[in-house]
């Protein structure tokens, strides 16, 4: 029933009422006293009606009570039960927020120490990488002035070997030179020898 229903009935109520207090003052303005007392007797006889309908229909609104109590008891023992329930819950719940909470700033401190010692890892990393790359490049340096040692030896090795296949040519047509000087110092005296054996014998020969 709705708000506006309930305030129809209770203006339906008022207004019964309001008509009968009439209906009895205009009776009790009237002179006549039997009047006045039928009309009172009629009015009491009709205030027991209402009460007696009232009092039969007592039972039947006790027994809809009891059945509501009984509905209700039952809802509230059922409430109660979840209640009981939701307070376990919620004291479990409480102890696990408790206990996580505990977790959380266990981890945030792990966390911190954490986040420390991988800035300092860092920094020695940064640290280590700077030097490796000085160590590098200064390895580089040597490697540069290593290779331009083993070019410049190259170099010197080819120009070497190249001197040296010079002097054995040179040193070839040395003794090439040398063996055709003899051969022609040998030819030489040969001819040399000839040439001074040659008058002896044409004074040996006799003139014909």
């Amino acid at each position: 029933m709705t708000k506006l229903e309930k305030m129809i009935i209770q203006l339906q109520r008022m207004t019964c009422e309001r008509d009968e207090l009439r209906a009895i003052l205009a009776h009790y303005t009237d002179k006549n006293l039997n009047n006045r007392f039928n009309f009172e007797f009629a009015i009491l006889n009709l205030e027991q009606q209402k009460m007696m309908s009232a009092l039969q229909k007592l039972p039947q609104e006790l027994s809809g009570a009891l059945d509501k109590y009984k509905v209700l008891t039952k809802e509230t023992e059922s409430f109660s039960l979840h209640h009981c329930q939701l307070m376990t819950d919620w004291t479990k719940l409480t102890l696990q927020v408790t206990t996580l909470r505990k977790k959380n700033r266990e981890l945030q401190r792990k966390h911190i120490v954490l986040q420390n010692s991988c800035q300092e890892k860092n920094r020695i990393c940064v640290e280590a990488l700077e030097k490796m790359c000085g160590l590098c490049a200064r390895k580089q340096q040597k490697l540069k002035a290593i290779e331009k040692r083993i070019q410049d030896l190259l170099e010197q090795k080819m120009l070497d070997s190249q001197e040296r296949d010079l002097a054995e040519k040179m040193q070839h047509h040395t003794d090439v030179i040398e063996m055709r000087s003899e051969i022609l110092q040998s030819d030489l005296e040969g001819a040399t020898a000839q040439e001074e054996s040659s008058p002896q014998t044409e004074l040996l020969q006799p003139d014909n």
